[in-house]
């Protein structure tokens, strides 16, 4: 016979399944974690043994990239939470982006007709995991524009929900916040971490930071805004491309590797606390181009608009110098080249003195391609590794990255 059609090669197949359908079942719901949500309840079309594992499941992978419309997202969410099990939900991954739909098939107005619809989807979604046990894990993403799903799960305000999340990660985010201090009536510091006491991994990328005007909408006012990181269990700190803020503040006495992207015209580093745990620091600055130096100034108009953007070696200086001071406890500093073409135009500055590296045993230099030599100018050289205390051996390596 033909197409594995005969009796024995049925048999076979009905054997192989049965094989992994008699795992535990606590094993099962483990690899269903693994997978999106839809996917997951999709399983119970194989068997009747597969018929409810997914309700155990102790994720939710919500994806609306899995949808035609929003509106058959959302309306997803809502039958998951109402089917499943009255099990804990460890961990909540939520991406949110343009539906997966052909473009004859997506109204343009499924995002406005929806929105009030999609945050109570969600608020309900975080409020439900909180009358569990409460969220571990939370990674919320919005693909193409940044959104306000963050603002709907702080606004669910269950001390559940915030007392247990260990691991954070923000993409494309939105946050909305309220005032933790006030200098002037325009310059004020947010500190949108404070009441996560268990919270050790951190992850911000691509998010900008708002005055919270007290109905759920964003302050109309102007704002200058320092943004504070601070936990004390928090141990490991990632910042990648953040906007809307001036300034930056870190508190993390038990902090051991920090990961830092950002721009020359960017936010300043202006107290980073007690980082005397720090076992790792990455550093990538970039914008070379933005340092007044004349090579990038345009001696043509002297009034020239590039002119009057460009940063002061002297301020650039002071940056790097708030930034190092409160990384001085790192054993491994990593630096990338982008970042290391600043500090070479800027090493002369009194700022780069006095090296304030106690611990430090290797530098490492992230280059994206390999480079045929390179030569460590003494200052620099002297001082990242000239102070160190560590009688270890100190080196400098280069490390190959892809862009």
């Amino acid at each position: 016979m033909v197409g594995g059609s005969c009796p024995t090669c049925k048999k076979k197949a009905r054997h192989q399944i049965d094989r992994f359908s008699e795992l535990p079942e606590h094993i099962l719901r483990r690899v269903l974690s693994l997978v999106d949500s839809k996917t997951a309840v999709q399983t119970s079309l194989l068997s009747r043994r597969w018929r409810s594992v997914w309700k155990g499941v102790p994720t939710l992978n919500l994806y609306s990239k899995s949808f035609k419309t929003h509106f058959r997202f959302h309306q997803f969410i809502s039958e998951t939470l109402s089917r499943r099990y009255a099990t804990a939900i460890e961990q909540i991954s939520l991406e949110i982006g343009y539906p997966n739909g052909d473009e004859d098939e997506i109204d343009d107005s499924d995002d406005d007709i929806d929105l009030p619809v999609g945050a109570t989807r969600y608020r309900r979604l975080f409020s439900y995991a909180a009358s569990r046990g409460g969220i571990q894990r939370l990674r919320l993403v919005h693909c193409g524009y940044r959104g306000e799903i963050w603002n709907h799960f702080v606004r669910s305000r269950s001390p559940a929900a915030f007392g247990v999340l260990a691991t954070l990660h923000l993409e494309g985010c939105k946050a909305y916040c309220f005032p933790s201090l006030k200098w002037s009536p325009i310059a004020v510091r947010v500190d949108p971490f404070a009441d996560f006491p268990n919270l050790r991994d951190l992850t911000l990328k691509n998010c900008s930071w708002a005055i919270d005007g007290g109905d759920g909408e964003e302050d109309d006012g102007y704002y200058s805004i320092c943004l504070r990181v601070s936990g004390i269990q928090l141990r490991n700190l990632r910042m990648e491309s953040l906007y809307s803020v001036s300034k930056f503040e870190i508190f993390a006495p038990n902090l051991e590797s920090f990961y830092f992207t950002g721009q020359l015209r960017g936010p300043e580093f202006v107290e980073l606390q007690h980082m005397l745990c720090l076992d790792l620091a990455c550093i990538r600055i970039s914008g070379y181009r933005d340092l007044d130096i004349p090579e990038n100034r345009d001696d043509s108009d002297s009034d020239s608009d590039v002119n009057a953007e460009l940063v002061p070696v002297d301020l650039a200086a002071r940056r790097f110098k708030n930034l190092f001071q409160g990384l001085h406890s790192a054993r491994t500093l990593e630096l990338h080249l982008n970042t290391f073409k600043i500090l070479e135009r800027i090493q002369e500055s009194n700022a780069f003195q006095t090296s304030p590296f106690t611990r430090l045993k290797t530098l490492i230099i992230n280059v994206e391609y390999k480079l045929q030599s390179f030569d460590m100018p003494y200052l620099i050289s002297q001082y990242f590794l000239g102070n160190s205390t560590n009688k270890e051996v100190k080196s400098t390596k280069f490390k190959v990255t892809s862009s």
